[in-house]
């Protein structure tokens, strides 16, 4: 019988969550009996947004949303796969998206069910993960704010706080889609060079060294027609000191405060601006009449084709199993991380079933890795590791964090510039067992050729491209060094060696 750990809220934080105190992972009975119209769930992604900071207090504190319920598990919007039904809309081996408890498997009620939704993805998009990000409550909250409020008109400059996060990473391919003049601010420098070289801001700083007001006084000299605020404190300070006349503020969040007693949140003493400017100040919640509900269609639509086309990046900052979920939490509502993240509830060597949308296979890859231009193709998720061990000039590399999705027939490099440490993931459709972290190099034995059937998707990274030859006999001779049977047996006519 397979564990099953569901993350309770113990207790009310004061500040910044405790884990092990005010977050705990506790075990739960397994759900074995599947009620009439119900089903059972495993969870597979599950979305960390700052806002759930703000439901972890008291049940007699006020505010938009309901509270956490005390020794229950927290819960938000996740990606599941049903592993049992008595449900006629919904069949083993489903994806579903909806509200769900942060527990690695779930039993549904007939009444619970409704108000899950099965995973359209009508474009075949590869990385599901966007469903909880860029075409997920983020990028609506992203998308509807943006064009609600702010009013974007090319030619205008906007500043947008947390530019790296989920909601500010779209707002800013939107605006840049739009023609405005687009800086952000970041919390470090590798989310610098991302939201610059990969998502195309015009201007960014990283808020740890310098001020948001020099950086502001510096980038945008002429003045800011909007600002998208995610943080709150010294950035909306410096804005609406750098606001243009009758500029436009957009309030969505406030991470610079969450975990802030009241006498500790930073004392605003500019806001006679909003007045002398002529400014609007709207704070809004997606959920709002004539917010998400006015432009759901839209955002899907326009978005999964730019994913789709290339045109936008939907990058996802994962947290791996359900055992990091508290410390992927608290990272998530501090602003030292100015990012929401994706929780990989079911991370481990293998997965039992192949994860498939409605409407196509979802097939995915995710790297974390120094730079763009990794390819891997996937079904069923495999840690594969490059060690530094083997390449000491990797140490001369500038070592980044990046998360990018690739397609096998994208025909894109791998692992270039060579050397280079890479940890990544990729998928399969059997299960494969771990690899070993001791080898520097790609471990791939053949036992794991073998245990997936030695399928084509297997060895996507040399159908996905050609890799120079160096490369090519360095992988091949992995393949053969590595091996612990007998049997030794490489696709080579899909190397140019």
């Amino acid at each position: 019988m397979p564990d099953n750990r569901a993350l309770f809220f113990s207790s009310v934080p004061s500040g910044l969550p405790v884990v092990g105190k005010d977050l705990t992972l506790e075990s739960v009975p397994y759900p074995e009996e599947v009620s009439e119209n119900g089903i059972i769930v495993k969870n597979v992604y599950a979305s960390l947004d700052p806002y759930m900071r703000g439901r972890m207090r008291a049940p007699e504190v006020k505010s938009y949303a309901t509270p956490f319920e005390l020794h229950k598990p927290i819960f938000n919007r996740q990606i599941a796969q049903v592993t049992k039904s008595n449900n006629a809309n919904f069949k083993e081996g489903d994806l579903v998206i909806g509200m769900l408890p942060f527990q690695e498997y779930v039993a549904l009620n007939g009444d619970q069910v409704a108000e899950l939704q099965p995973l359209q993805n009508p474009l075949g998009l590869e990385d599901i993960r966007d469903f909880l990000g860029a075409l997920g409550m983020p990028g609506l909250t992203a998308y509807s704010s943006l064009y609600e409020i702010g009013k974007p008109k090319k030619g205008d400059t906007i500043f947008v706080s947390a530019a790296s996060g989920a909601v500010g990473q779209l707002v800013g391919q939107l605006a840049k889609h739009e023609g405005l003049k687009v800086i952000g601010s970041v919390g470090s420098d590798e989310k610098l060079e991302f939201i610059l070289k990969d998502l195309g801001f015009d201007a960014g700083f990283n808020y740890k060294k310098e001020s948001p007001a020099q950086a502001l006084q510096r980038l945008a000299p002429e003045g800011l027609d909007i600002y998208y605020d995610n943080v709150g404190g010294d950035h909306l300070e410096a804005s609406l000191d750098a606001m243009k006349d009758y500029g436009r503020v957009i309030l969505c969040g406030l991470i610079a405060v969450y975990n802030q007693k009241p006498e500790e949140i930073y004392p605003l003493g500019n806001y006679g601006q909003i007045l002398w400017k002529r400014l609007t100040v709207r704070g809004f919640l997606v959920g709002d009449k004539g917010m998400g509900d006015k432009y759901d269609d839209e955002h899907q639509k326009r978005v999964s084709k730019w994913i789709q086309e290339g045109i936008f990046k939907a990058v996802n900052w994962e947290v791996e199993g359900i055992e990091q979920a508290a410390d992927g939490f608290t990272s998530t509502s501090s602003l030292t991380t100015d990012n929401s993240r994706l929780l990989d509830v079911a991370y481990s060597a293998c997965r039992p079933d192949p994860l498939h949308s409605s409407n196509s296979p979802a097939t995915m890859a995710a790297f974390i890795r120094p730079s763009s231009g990794a390819m891997m193709g996937t079904i069923m998720r495999v840690p594969a590791v490059y060690s530094a061990k083997s390449a000491p000039l990797a140490l001369t590399l500038v070592r980044q964090a990046q998360v990018t999705q690739f397609h096998s027939s994208a025909k894109r490099e791998i692992l270039t510039p060579l050397p280079q440490v890479v940890k990544g993931t990729m998928n399969d459709a059997a299960p494969v067992p771990h690899t070993s972290p001791s080898h520097g190099s790609y471990h791939w034995t053949f036992e794991r050729l073998i245990a997936a059937g030695l399928v084509p998707l297997t060895i996507a990274p040399f159908v996905g491209g050609s890799l120079n030859p160096v490369m090519d006999s360095i992988l091949a001779a992995g393949l053969v060094l590595h091996s612990h049977i007998g049997f030794q047996y490489v696709f080579a006519s899909t190397l140019e060696l």
